[in-house]
């Protein structure tokens, strides 16, 4: 398989990855929305509804990016373990959808972001980059206990993950003070089309991890 092939797959997979996820985004407002869990006065009953729609979305956010990404390992390591690949992925998707949803059924602030503050513009783009290079770390680990039973090379996987979701992270919040004001759709929107932006090019960062990844050889 040339490596711009796999380029190009691991990209693709990555961006419709994001794309459904993104529209689960765009649900996820409207329920939030419909539902009103923001408010102080909201039901318990909403409350768990979000989240449990929050579960359900995320969950299904990281089946289909393992479920993607795993056709595109295999290609590599043809003795790649798909469905453990893919049951690690939904763990962490039903975990991390019920911290989400919970923090997101919270009441909100409405007080906007002052962006004139330099020491917390300092502080906020110091920190989140770094921030998102612990947690891509840490997934890239989590996803290496799998690759690494029949694959060389993990190291490189975990350190390009945290490269990868710092540079995310970066993209993310560099975003941030040119979105529209407010919890509005069009601010939704303009948060999920620029995770997708920044999930690319992490995807792209990825690539030479791809490069390093190997069959497990006999022994090692």
């Amino acid at each position: 398989m040339h490596i711009s092939d796999l380029a190009r797959r691991w990209i693709a997979a990555n961006f419709i990855t994001m794309v459904a996820t993104a529209a689960f985004g765009l649900v996820g407002f409207w329920v939030r929305y419909l539902l009103d869990v923001e408010s102080a006065d909201a039901a318990l009953s909403a409350r768990i509804c979000y989240v449990a729609a929050e579960i359900v979305m995320t969950a299904a956010g990281l089946a289909l990016y393992a479920q993607l990404t795993g056709a595109v390992l295999r290609r590599i390591v043809p003795a790649f373990p798909w469905r453990s690949w893919i049951a690690m992925h939904l763990v962490i998707g039903l975990v991390v959808g019920a911290g989400v949803g919970a923090l997101l059924a919270q009441p909100g602030d409405s007080e906007p972001i002052d962006w004139n503050d330099t020491g917390f513009v300092l502080f906020t783009f110091a920190l989140v980059p770094v921030a998102g290079a612990v947690l891509g770390a840490v997934f890239g680990a989590l996803q290496a206990l799998i690759l690494r039973r029949v694959a060389d090379g993990v190291g490189p996987w975990i350190a390009f993950s945290s490269l990868a979701a710092s540079v995310t992270a970066a993209i993310v919040v560099g975003a941030l003070p040119f979105s529209p004001l407010g919890p509005t759709f069009a601010s939704e929107a303009f948060s999920q089309s620029v995770d997708v932006l920044g999930a690319v090019i992490g995807a792209v960062v990825m690539l030479p991890a791809l490069r390093h990844l190997r069959p497990r050889t006999t022994g090692s």
